[in-house]
This record gives C-alpha cells, sequence and structure tokens, in this order.
C-alpha cells in the first residue's frame, strides 16, 4: 500500500480511537456525577439502578477501548518511523519553513502519537 495513504489511515484510527477514549471517560465521570445527585436527590432505587446499569457497560467498554488505541498507536508508531524516512521528511523541521505535503502528514500523525500517549498507561 502506499505509504501516504498508510500513514493518512493510520493516523485517522489513532485520532478516532483517541476522541471515543476521551468520550467514554467523561461519560463515565459524567454517570458518575447523575448518579449521586440521584442519590442526593432521594430518587427512586429502580432509576438508579439503571443509571448504575448504564454506568456499567461505559466501565465494560473502556478497557476495549484503551487496548485499540494502544494497538493503534503501535501501529502508527512502527510505519512512522520507516515513512519519515521514506517520505524524506526529517525529525526536525524549522518552524518558518513552508511544509510540504508529506511534512504535513508525517507532524500530523506525530501529534496524534503526541496526544495518545497522555491517555496511556506507562510501559
Amino acid at each position: 500500500m502506499d505509504t501516504e495513504k498508510l500513514v493518512r489511515i493510520k493516523t485517522g484510527v489513532v485520532k478516532r480511537t483517541h476522541k471515543e477514549l476521551l468520550a467514554y471517560v467523561k461519560e463515565e465521570k459524567d454517570q458518575r456525577d447523575r448518579i449521586e445527585l440521584m442519590k442526593a436527590s432521594g430518587h427512586d432505587v429502580h432509576d438508579i439502578k439503571q443509571q448504575q446499569e448504564v454506568l456499567n457497560d461505559t466501565l465494560n467498554v473502556l478497557p476495549d477501548t484503551m487496548c485499540r488505541l494502544q494497538k493503534a498507536h503501535e501501529d502508527l508508531s512502527d510505519i512512522l518511523l520507516d515513512a519519515a524516512v521514506e517520505l524524506g521528511v526529517p525529525d526536525e523541521i524549522p518552524e518558518e519553513t513552508e511544509l510540504t505535503e508529506q511534512q504535513s502528514l508525517i507532524l500530523d500523525a506525530r501529534a496524534a502519537l503526541a496526544a495518545a500517549e497522555k491517555v496511556l498507561p506507562v510501559e
């Protein structure tokens, strides 16, 4: 497969999975807050139980999403080194340089990796 296309696809996977993970983390926090508010305001036990089930569903999805992000991160990291060399993109690009399409693609991939690393567990 064309290197540029592969980098573009893998970058998209990392960005999409990272965004999905952040949404689930936010949903977990919101759901926990909702349950606490319902308990404090004396809502029906059945309603609270329903919300607890929604929270449990979210908690079940989080580990899978984290694994998918880890895998996508590894895949992009693996191809990025070779792709940067193949496309002639140096490790450091001066800020005042007008970026080529290949340089922009590699920088975008590096930024996606850096964003994902902020939420991935340290190995």
